[in-house]
């Protein structure tokens, strides 16, 4: 069986890197889904070896690209505004914290746009604020990112009701300025998940998040690039970890920094791409919402 040759060929490596591999989370799995490994190393070294396998993904380790994260003592817009209106302390859009967030949080330039981080390159002060995804390590270009931002938030928009919203004019759901609308649309997606996880579990024939990871030395995080509402709504419940796919089959190692397309490109330099890459491991998210007032459970 692959599995188990593929086991056998990177056991020996693994373990001289001081990396142990752990068992088929077999409790877990079942026989019409994708093998589930415990170990989100381990099942990142079977992707690369070829082989499709979801792992069970810690959400301590998890931390979108603007730095918030997803777990208690971290601090998110879409967690907390979860967890208020788990609370009963907000039953629409017009009286939660992510109206708040949206309200409070408007950057004016793709630099602005990373709460607690300012040592970003300099021409990102002289592009709009979604630009922001253009990350060291991202083959892109600047192109690229509008135009993949302006049709997933068309797709987004579409499938959830209101294809008429505008990127332009009703923004997009990672800040401010929206309309009230999209704003709206946002807080019913988002409750509208957490209500079907909480009433039916955590279901993965609705398919799987996907997540990047970024390693230096012995720690790494997870970026997540698609299902950030569910990975939400499963934090906000109170889940540890979830079953969950790799976007690609690689490591954004710091140890490559001379190497990513945008520094090579000279859009990042050196220096500023190891700032920003220390910055998802180390940015007291909780901190900065605290100091704008966005605490909103205790």
């Amino acid at each position: 069986m692959l599995y188990d040759m593929v086991r056998r060929t990177i056991k020996k490596p693994l373990h001289m890197l001081g990396l142990d591999l752990v068992r088929r989370n077999e409790e877990n799995s079942k026989p019409d889904e994708i093998p589930l490994l415990d170990d989100p190393l381990e099942a990142l070294c079977y992707e690369k070896a070829g082989e499709r396998v979801a792992f069970m993904c810690p959400l301590e380790n998890v931390i979108d690209i603007r730095g918030h994260g997803y777990v208690l003592g971290k601090w998110h817009p879409f967690v907390e505004t979860l967890r208020e209106y788990n609370a009963g302390q907000s039953s629409s859009y017009e009286d939660s914290l992510l109206k708040t967030y949206y309200d409070t949080h408007q950057p004016k330039n793709a630099a602005d746009a990373y709460p607690g981080f300012d040592d970003a390159p300099a021409s990102f002060r002289d592009w709009p604020p979604h630009r922001y995804r253009l990350l060291p390590w991202s083959a892109n270009t600047p192109e690229d990112i509008d135009e993949r931002v302006r049709y997933w938030t068309h797709r987004d928009n579409e499938e959830h009701g209101c294809s008429d919203l505008a990127f332009s004019s009703d923004g997009n759901k990672s800040h401010g300025p929206v309309s009230t609308r999209k704003g709206q649309m946002e807080f019913e997606r988002l409750t509208s998940i957490f209500e079907s996880i909480k009433s039916k579990g955590y279901d993965t024939r609705l398919g799987y998040p996907h997540f990047r990871i970024l390693k230096r030395r012995g720690e790494y995080v997870l970026n997540p690039v698609r299902g950030k509402h569910r990975t939400a709504a499963a934090a906000a419940l109170g889940f540890e970890k979830i079953p969950a796919l790799y976007y690609r089959p690689s490591i954004v190692d710091i140890s490559m920094v001379n190497h990513w397309p945008q520094v090579r490109r000279g859009v990042w330099s050196r220096r500023k791409a190891k700032s920003y890459f220390r910055y998802l491991f180390n940015f007291d998210s909780l901190d900065w919402a605290r100091k704008r007032n966005l605490l909103t459970i205790k």
